[in-house]
């Protein structure tokens, strides 16, 4: 039991945020892998397959640091498309007071070797994460995560319908909070530290996914 509570702390410690000393704004990548996996096996192993086919990374999520005080930071993100690199919709402007910034994502795992990827939320040291401001707009597409139509265009007829369906669901479940295994539902949900980056006024960045690994990385562009 002793050695089943240290456990237990020393997974909670890891989750802790990271404070990194006398940087302005850092970002934490938070991802939930193996997430509930709802509609037939068929159409999950149909969207397996497309997810093989893709680069070994891609990009659905791009700010810019327009502006970065004391105690605020105001960036301007959009988001695109993970197969055909296009802008998915209009940009937005976010403003947050504190010294970091966290950006969220939750990442589905569809196997050993295929993950996906949301952009979810912004929010700073002085925010709790249940007040982040939601990226989801920024992708949205009458229920579709726009930043994967360029995949779903691979497809026609029922296998589109299928993979498309079958990410408006992941899509949904996410946009309503799901964040882990409960009953009836499978997998586990794990809260990780991914990334830690210094930002500055004037450039724009990047969040580099790797669809198989699961990997994350911001690259100043």
């Amino acid at each position: 039991m002793a050695e089943k509570k240290a456990d237990i702390k020393k997974k909670s410690g890891m989750k802790r945020a990271v404070s990194v000393g006398a940087v302005l704004c850092t970002l934490i990548v938070g991802a939930s892998s193996a997430l509930l996996f709802r509609g037939t096996q068929e159409t999950i192993v149909r969207l397996e397959a497309q997810i093989a086919f893709m680069e070994e990374d891609c990009v659905p999520l791009r700010f810019e640091v327009v502006r970065r005080d004391a105690d605020e930071i105001e960036i301007a993100a959009a988001a695109y498309d993970c197969t055909t690199g296009r802008r998915t919709g209009e940009s937005r402007t976010f403003v947050l007071r504190g010294e970091e910034l966290f950006v969220d994502f939750q990442i589905i795992r569809l196997s050993e070797k295929d993950y996906v990827f949301f952009p979810s939320g912004l929010y700073t040291d002085t925010m709790a994460m249940q007040d982040a401001e939601k990226l989801f707009s920024l992708y949205d597409d009458n229920g579709f995560p726009s930043i994967y139509k360029g995949l779903a265009e691979t497809l026609s007829g029922a296998e589109r319908a299928e993979v498309e369906s079958q990410l408006s669901q992941y899509f949904d479940m996410i946009k309503n909070g799901w964040q882990g295994s409960s009953s009836g539902q499978f997998g586990t949900s794990v809260h990780d530290l991914k990334s830690v980056a210094q930002f500055k006024q004037g450039f724009t960045y990047k969040v580099l996914c790797h669809p198989h690994t699961g990997g994350m990385e911001i690259v100043k562009e």
